[in-house]
């Protein structure tokens, strides 16, 4: 028998993954990766964010998974009432151990979002008009959370279990009208925060690509970063190593290449097909 034909015979079909959603203006704009305190301010491509929370902003990967689990549920429920369950479920579900730490952070991070205030602007100043374009809104109206102190009966009551969180109106619409579709669990399995960052970016500025487009280094450094001048030659080599990923285990039809001047997008299949029945709505 030919060994390559049997080998060839017994390959494994691609796995399937289920399809998650993020906010667009968290994928221009992405969380911080460290705590930034009760404010966060980010310029892209002349384009300002500010989040405010009068508790702390939410960050890190355990923010971005928080919010990718509230986007997804609420564009696939059509619901801005996110159920969430018992704590230790919403843990697990994000692609966590359940313990002490990730319990914590998760608590935490979900209180974080539900104080958060989103301020987005920029001004237009193009030959012969000039004007601004605003986007404001709080992430949510409504929070409940419940756990268990004791130690040796973790689990609460079933009727104690009614976790949920209610986006504000204005946050759920832009959601509903915004989304960006991911594979949830690559996103989930990525340990770099960035590199969470990257993956989403590269998702969204490859769908519908018509035409070749190039983005140098700075606007990557801008939008990444911050990034200080010492530390741009090692920021350079983490994005390569993140392209590799992603295009080698993920996005393997993302036609991205990485120059000594910036990044090379090329016209590339979507991630997930627009009208795919996974996403739970049309793009």
């Amino acid at each position: 028998m030919n060994v390559n034909s049997e080998q060839n015979e017994l390959s494994f079909p691609e796995p399937v993954f289920s399809t998650g959603f993020l906010p667009a203006v968290f994928v221009y704009f992405p969380l911080p990766y460290r705590d930034p305190g009760d404010r966060f301010s980010k310029t892209v491509r002349g384009y300002r964010i500010d989040l405010s929370s009068r508790i702390g902003c939410p960050y890190g990967k355990i923010g971005r998974s928080v919010l990718t689990l509230i986007t997804t549920e609420a564009v696939k429920s059509k619901n801005p009432r996110i159920d969430l369950g018992s704590l230790r479920a919403t843990v697990v579900k994000m692609g966590f151990t359940y313990d002490g730490q990730y319990g914590n952070q998760t608590k935490e991070q979900f209180h974080r979002f539900a104080n958060t205030h989103v301020d987005l602007d920029r001004e237009v100043n193009a030959p012969g008009v000039k004007g601004i374009d605003e986007l404001h809104f709080s992430f949510a109206d409504t929070l409940s959370l419940r756990w268990s102190t004791d130690q040796q009966h973790p689990y609460l009551p079933l009727a104690l279990q009614k976790n949920f969180l209610e986006l504000s109106l204005q946050c759920f619409e832009y959601v509903l009208s915004h989304a960006v579709p991911i594979l949830l669990e690559p996103y989930f399995s990525i340990q770099s925060p960035r590199e969470q960052d990257v993956y989403a970016w590269i998702v969204r500025r490859l769908w519908n690509l018509k035409n070749e487009y190039s983005v140098k280094w700075d606007l990557l450094y801008e939008q990444f970063g911050p990034v200080s001048r010492q530390n741009k030659p090692l920021f350079r080599t983490e994005l390569r190593r993140y392209l590799f990923h992603i295009r080698t285990e993920i996005y393997k039809e993302a036609r991205v290449e990485a120059t000594d001047e910036g990044l090379i997008l090329r016209p590339s299949p979507p991630l997930v097909e627009p009208g795919d029945k996974r996403a739970g709505h049309l793009l």
